[in-house]
């Protein structure tokens, strides 16, 4: 008889949703992230330092990155799902009163630096909406659950915002608008906090990796913090 046919090969996406990356939304999000934590926000002495020396070694680890983050995935049928991994209700709870209270410290933090312009509360603004709307927060329970179920995604994540973290403060203490109050930094520099962080995320991938769903929540709150000190002190 004749041959059989070779199958035509399945179709393939960048909108949708693969094991390690989430739909269009988490794609724009991770990209979003990524590019913050190049060295535009550097002023001073020390954008020539991130330009010369971190420039490179950012566009080593940006461009792989963004290219994994944007890759065609195969098109699975509606009746797939992405898996999601809800926390336990107590822990959602938990989560929406910490998320209404940062956007509310958020609030005041825009309040004491420029009370007159509207653009310092806009990083509160996600934050409030999501803890008082209810559709908002069940989004947000379906990317935590999601998150929750994607470990690898969540290590990613954790080790992108803490180099924003570094990165937002030493550009922040360099143009005179903060200090830096932890004293281990303060002595060694930024290298021994970001390989803490990212032996801890280790840790915690193999012992508890829904877990990582948590210093997640934290960086992403720290980070809305730098952007409304930003704002406030440069006044954009």
């Amino acid at each position: 008889g004749a041959p059989p046919l070779p199958l035509p090969p399945p179709p393939t996406s960048r909108l949708h949703a693969g094991p390690t990356t989430f739909g269009i939304w988490g794609r724009m999000a991770l990209t979003g992230l990524i590019v913050l934590g190049g060295p535009w926000l550097a002023g001073g002495a020390f954008r020539v330092l991130a330009l010369f020396v971190y420039l490179p070694v950012y566009l080593a680890v940006a461009v792989p990155l963004l290219v994994h983050v944007w890759r065609k995935e195969p098109v699975v049928g509606p009746l797939e799902p992405v898996q999601v991994v809800l926390p336990e209700p107590r822990a959602l709870a938990a989560l929406r009163l910490a998320v209404g209270g940062v956007g509310a410290a958020l609030v005041g933090v825009g309040i004491l630096l420029r009370p007159g312009l509207p653009l310092v509360y806009l990083p509160a603004a996600p934050f409030l909406v999501a803890a008082l709307h209810p559709v908002a927060w069940e989004s947000v329970e379906r990317g935590v659950g999601r998150l929750a179920g994607r470990p690898v995604v969540a290590l990613a994540l954790l080790n992108a915002l803490n180099g924003l973290d570094s990165l937002a403060t030493e550009a922040a203490i360099r143009a005179g608008h903060a200090t830096e109050l932890n004293p281990a930094v303060s002595a060694f520099g930024h290298g021994p906090k970001l390989a803490l962080v990212a032996v801890v995320g280790l840790v915690l991938l193999r012992a508890r990796p829904r877990a990582l769903v948590w210093p997640v929540a934290a960086l992403l709150a720290l980070a809305a913090y730098h952007l409304t000190g930003y704002f406030g002190t440069v006044g954009v």
